[in-house]
């Protein structure tokens, strides 16, 4: 079964898109890559693979760190 996010760009090759602040880039391998749109020139060092990271990250930043 396909998540959301691989529902909305299954017919859409490799691309980059802008939503809000939201970056989403789909590479050739059809991997997902989201980041803040200010960040997209940016080597990310570190890639979160699960939801569970996304959470851990927005519970660091509302808290400041």
């Amino acid at each position: 079964m396909l998540n959301t996010l691989e529902q909305a760009f299954k017919d859409r090759g490799a691309g980059t898109w802008r939503i809000g602040e939201v970056l989403i880039q789909k590479a050739s391998d059809g991997k997902f890559y989201l980041s803040h749109r200010d960040d997209e020139e940016i080597d990310p060092g570190q890639v979160f693979s699960n939801p569970e990271d996304a959470a851990e990250i927005y519970n660091n930043e509302d808290k400041g760190n």
